[in-house]
């Protein structure tokens, strides 16, 4: 079979869905009975033969400092005649899925989306409860018919945790099929602790290390932790680590600044060097509530390192579901710094075993890709 993946939100320092392609691209090479095409936004037009697959990159338009979004129907029709695919899966609601839906009349493939963003929650519901709170039932019943008519319409729709399969199920969809993700637990595993990288932070043997990995952005909680600093640095035993990019950049780079017990890593590309800090972290924070996944918050648990979640979200799924580190009223800054003070009175040795085991036994790549490849068969 042809799977082909329209996938705007592949991007140079892209998060997880990043990783999803990435590692998708690795088992299809690994995996030749089929072929794999990703539909990808750039700067300008170009195909090239990858390791698992063809990535063509069309003109996309400007989104962010980090993602453009496909939206020419003609350049993506264009693809799709060349590839004739078996299965088509989009990878946003947004522009480039009604250019893509429009691409793909009359090929006769399987239509599927992975529900990697939790847009009316993650984007909408602030920005009303903010500026337009009387609209936001209102506003919200709305977007919820738009997720029904985007999503409705396809064969399948791929959700990541029982979080977001039991919301899109309560708000009507009826073709929601759960696959979870993959983590890598040979690259994320306890023993990748450095005390160097440690010592390079001046965190002493007594000091405690705070991480957060991902974007600066409010989605992913950075204005709550940001909020939360005071409160976590007024132990003098504290430090905090941020990995990313984003638009807060330049407020972690002013606490970094000036505080010598908040580090700014920026983006950390390699795998191997995110494990090691992520490893030697004494807490990983994941302060966004609407996480589809959490890969972080896997990542971590898997590197024998807990976790303090917004109580809301994917996030709050996994640590509930392994007893791997406790959980703070969803955009309370007190409560974050409570929950991440409070993680030295507890031993969460048992469940963290508890999660590697289940990590490496039932969220592998392999196991992702397996069912995926099994559904369409299905489908097909």
């Amino acid at each position: 079979m042809v799977f082909c993946d329209i996938a705007s939100f592949y991007a140079p320092r892209g998060g997880g869905v990043t990783t999803y392609h990435e590692r998708k691209l690795d088992y299809f090479r690994r995996h030749p009975a089929h072929r794999y095409v990703m539909i990808a936004p750039a700067a300008s037009d170009s195909v090239t033969e990858v390791p698992g697959g063809t990535i063509w990159r069309l003109r996309g338009f400007r989104f962010d400092a980090n993602y453009r979004h496909l939206w020419d129907p003609r350049a993506l029709r264009r693809v799709l005649r060349r590839v004739r695919p078996d299965v088509v899966e989009y990878g946003s609601p947004y522009v480039d899925y009604w250019a893509g839906r429009i691409a793909a009349r009359g090929l006769g493939a399987v239509q599927s989306a992975f529900y990697h963003v939790d847009f009316p929650d993650t984007y909408a519901r602030p920005f009303l409860r903010r500026r337009l709170a009387p609209a936001e039932r209102p506003v919200m019943g709305l977007l919820d018919r738009y997720v029904r008519r985007v999503f409705g319409r396809l064969d399948a729709t791929l959700a990541a945790s029982d979080h977001v399969r039991d919301k899109l199920r309560d708000i009507g969809l009826r073709n929601v099929v759960r696959i979870p993700l993959g983590v890598d637990t040979a690259t994320f595993r306890p023993s990748r602790r450095s005390e160097a990288f440690r010592r390079g932070l001046s965190v002493g043997p007594r000091g405690r290390l705070l991480l957060f990995a991902g974007r600066y952005r409010a989605d992913k909680g950075l204005d709550v932790l940001l909020a939360a600093l005071p409160r976590l640095l007024a132990d003098p035993g504290v430090s905090v680590a941020f990995a990313g990019t984003g638009p807060y950049g330049d407020r972690v780079r002013d606490w970094a600044g000036r505080e010598p017990r908040v580090h700014d890593l920026g983006y950390v590309a390699d795998r191997d060097r995110l494990a090691e800090v992520c490893a030697s972290a004494d807490g990983f924070l994941s302060p966004g509530g609407r996480e589809t996944f959490g890969f972080g918050a896997c990542e971590a648990a898997a590197s024998g390192v807990p976790v303090v979640s917004a109580d809301s979200g994917a996030g709050a799924e996994m640590v509930r579901r392994w007893r791997c580190g406790l959980l703070f009223e969803t955009g309370r800054p007190a409560d974050l710094a409570r929950a991440a003070l409070a993680l030295r009175r507890e031993d969460f040795g048992p469940g963290l075993e508890s999660a590697r085991e289940d990590l490496v036994a039932r969220y592998t790549w392999d196991g992702t890709f397996d069912a995926y490849v099994a559904l369409h068969e299905r489908l097909r």
